[in-house]
């Protein structure tokens, strides 16, 4: 098999890994603050109703820059990392950085499209407002914003240069909170200035990189573009499947509450979730760097080397989930009177029961980098429609808010089950396919 020596590799990965960990993990929570502080800045410079407002165009943005994107940033990383493992050519990989610029620009035209041709049932649907056409603007212009960002930072991941990418995060939340120190009291100037300012950049920087990589003119590369577009555009969109079935996991409860109980209940269940995910970016901040690394591990063959990584990173993780879910478990009641205040003291059961979901939540987290690394294959979206179906079961057959809880944490339960069984299975497989390899080029010597 062509790539890189074991040893050698094996020598890069220790060396360094210690460093990106400790580059993603500082970026993360540098990102965690910068978040909580733009918050506390808006709230104090808006009202309650323009608050709103300002969430719901942030919240939409999000949403519609992960459509946009098409999962390209996923399918970057995980193609770069895994192309630069076999020793491929800098042709090859100005190829894969060239289609996914083509592939995303191709999206921001389509959707502006669709933005301009459906804008009054789009301004409807998200602010309940026909000519709300300012705000799905600043959606749409925002959502270009993070598409870049992500593509700058998709970019230095996939080459392996995680202090660059950290540097990229740093500094775009920098931006956007010296952005609302000055202008917190105008949702609209926010919008603007932050997509801007930090758009310009970063297509700055994009362009550099590109210069890196030889233009392809050669006849012979066409077939090379059409394929690596075709794989990067399934490995894309199935990824980004997998992000919108997570996001209504968290929906779908809250709307099944409602029309069972009522908008109060759904406020406490709510709170119960939020707190859980207050704790999980502790875990999903090595996605980046486990789909980095799997993917260049598994172009040399190296399977023993990943599991000996999976079996490391296992060790912190359940520590922290454990610590966690009993500190949730233990004082429930203190957490929710630090966090809101007494009116909400009724989660406090819930969100004991639910602080039991943490575990599970955790290896999920730990092995869904590591699954779509190792296959184009959407194994990861199949676990988590499996999972959402089995949790809209349990919830239509809960009685009470507590029953619902419960239905949480049998359903990360059933995730938690279905991704070890899917990475035991797709790690024995090629660890096989690998010795059945190595024992026929012994046959021939």
């Amino acid at each position: 098999m062509v790539g890189l020596g074991n040893d050698k590799l094996r020598s890069l990965l220790g060396s360094r890994l210690s460093k990106d960990l400790l580059y993603t993990f500082s970026a993360q929570l540098f990102v965690m603050l910068s978040v909580f502080a733009v918050n506390k800045l808006v709230s104090m410079g808006q009202t309650v109703e323009s608050f709103s407002e300002y969430s719901l165009i942030r919240k939409n943005s999000v949403l519609f820059a992960s459509l946009f994107s098409l999962g390209l940033g996923e399918s970057l990383v995980h193609f770069y990392a895994y192309q630069q493992g076999r020793r491929s050519g800098r042709l090859v990989l100005g190829v894969l950085f060239r289609e996914s610029i083509r592939l995303m620009l191709c999206s921001f035209l389509l959707f502006f499209s669709l933005f301009v041709a459906l804008r009054a049932p789009l301004s409807t649907m998200l602010f309940d407002d026909v000519e709300a056409w300012q705000q799905l603007g600043l959606v749409y212009l925002f959502a270009i914003g993070t598409c870049v960002y992500s593509l700058a930072n998709s970019y230095y991941l996939g080459v392996g240069d995680f202090k660059k990418a950290s540097l990229v995060q740093v500094g775009v939340n920098s931006i956007y909170l010296v952005v609302a120190v000055f202008f917190s009291d105008s949702v609209a100037m926010l919008f603007t200035l932050w997509s801007v300012i930090t758009i310009a950049p970063l297509a700055a920087i994009i362009v550099l990189a590109l210069r890196r990589y030889p233009k392809c003119t050669e006849a012979r590369m066409t077939n090379l573009k059409g394929l690596m577009r075709k794989r990067m555009l399934f490995y894309g969109t199935t990824r980004m499947g997998s992000n919108l079935v997570i996001y209504g996991m968290d929906v779908l409860p809250l709307v099944m509450i409602l029309h069972m109980y009522g908008q109060r209940d759904v406020s406490l269940f709510s709170v119960a979730i939020t707190v859980l995910l207050m704790i999980t970016p502790l875990f999903s901040f090595t996605s980046s760097l486990f789909l980095q690394r799997v993917s260049l591990m598994r172009a040399a063959g190296n399977y023993s080397s990943i599991a000996r990584l999976i079996r490391w990173a296992s060790i912190p993780f359940i520590s922290i989930a454990l610590a966690g879910g009993l500190f949730l478990y233990c004082f429930s009641d203190w957490v929710i009177r630090l966090l809101y205040t007494q009116e909400f003291l009724g989660a406090t059961s819930l969100v004991a029961i639910t602080s039991l979901a943490l575990l599970p939540k955790a290896f999920f987290l730990l092995l869904r980098s590591p699954i779509d690394a190792f296959s184009d294959r959407p194994y990861v979206l199949g676990i988590l429609l499996v999972s959402l179906l089995f949790y809209a079961v349990l919830l239509w057959q809960s009685s009470s808010l507590e029953g619902c809880a419960w239905a949480y944490v049998w359903e990360n339960v059933a995730m938690m089950v279905l991704t070890i069984v899917t990475w035991r299975m797709l790690l024995l497989r090629r660890m096989r396919e690998t010795k059945v390899v190595q024992s026929a080029g012994d046959k021939n010597e």
